[in-house]
C-alpha cells in the first residue's frame, strides 16, 4: 500500500508542477498544437524511424476522433498546425522522393552494388535482428566500446525497462477514455516503427548482403513514453502503481 501510494503521489507532483500543463492539450490547446507540430517537423527531419514512430502514432491517435463533431481534429489551429509540419517535412523530401522514388534511399540505392547469391528469408532475418538488437539495449549505441551498463548492471536495465510494461500491460483494461487511447496508439506506433525497422534492413540485406542499421539509439525518443504511458494508465489499478513504485 506504501509504494502504491507513494507512487500516486509522484505522479500528482508531476501534474502539478508549473510549465507541466505545455504538453495537456485540454489545459492550452492553442499554443500546444503549434508546440506538438513543431517538435514533429524537427523529428521528421532528423530521423527516419522517429518519423515513421510519429506518422504511426497520429494515425491510431486520430482514427477514434474522426467521427467526433467537437474532435480536435476540427480545431483550425489544429489544422494550420498540421499543415505546417507537412508543408515544411514534404518540401525537404520531395526532390529526394522524384529523384529515387523514396524519402530515405539505402546506400545500396545510391551506389552500385550485388545482391547476394544466398540472402536470408525474413523469418531467419528476424530472428537475427533480434538477436543483435535486443544485446545491444543496455548498451545504448551499437559500439561495444561504449558499454555504461554492464554485468549486474545490466539487471537493472532491464527491470527499469519491463516495470513500466508490465504496469502498463495490467492497467491497460481498466483504462478508458482519452488515456487509454493515447496508451494503445503508443504501442501500436512503437510496434508499426520495429516492423517498419525489420523490413528496410531486410530489404537492405537482400540488396546488399548486408546485416546492418540494427541501432537501439534509433529508438530513444520512445524512452519518455515507457514510463510516461504507463503512469497515467496506473491510475486505476494498485497494482500497476506497485510496479511503477518499483522502478
Amino acid at each position: 500500500r506504501a509504494a502504491a501510494s507513494m507512487s500516486m503521489l509522484l505522479f500528482e507532483a508531476v501534474q502539478s508542477v508549473p510549465g507541466s500543463n505545455v504538453v495537456q492539450l485540454r489545459r492550452w490547446p492553442r499554443a500546444a498544437f503549434y508546440i506538438a507540430a513543431l517538435g514533429l517537423a524537427v523529428a521528421a527531419l532528423s530521423k527516419a524511424t522517429a518519423a515513421v514512430y510519429l506518422a504511426a502514432f497520429f494515425a491510431f491517435w486520430a482514427m477514434p476522433l474522426l467521427r467526433q463533431p467537437d474532435s480536435l481534429l476540427r480545431n483550425r489551429h489544429f489544422l494550420i498546425a498540421v499543415l505546417g509540419a507537412a508543408i515544411a517535412c514534404t518540401a525537404y523530401y520531395l526532390p529526394t522522393l522524384i529523384l529515387h522514388g523514396t524519402p530515405f534511399p539505402t546506400a545500396s540505392e545510391l551506389y552500385p552494388s550485388n545482391p547476394p547469391s544466398n540472402p536470408m528469408p525474413l523469418g531467419p532475418f528476424a530472428i537475427e535482428f533480434a538477436r543483435q538488437i535486443v544485446p545491444r539495449l543496455p548498451v545504448v549505441t551499437s559500439h561495444a566500446s561504449l558499454a555504461p551498463l554492464t554485468g549486474g548492471m545490466s539487471l537493472v536495465f532491464w527491470a527499469m525497462l519491463l516495470l513500466p510494461i508490465a504496469a502498463w500491460a495490467i492497467a491497460w483494461r481498466g483504462t478508458r477514455g482519452d488515456d487509454a487511447r493515447l496508451g494503445t496508439a503508443f504501442v501500436l506506433a512503437l510496434t508499426v516503427t520495429v516492423a517498419a525497422h525489420l523490413w528496410v534492413v531486410w530489404g537492405l540485406h537482400r540488396e546488399a548482403g548486408v546485416v546492418a542499421g540494427m541501432q537501439p539509439r534509433y529508438y530513444s525518443y520512445v524512452l519518455p513514453g515507457i514510463f510516461l504511458f504507463p503512469a497515467i494508465a496506473a491510475r486505476g489499478s494498485r497494482s500497476a502503481r506497485v510496479l511503477l513504485a518499483a522502478f
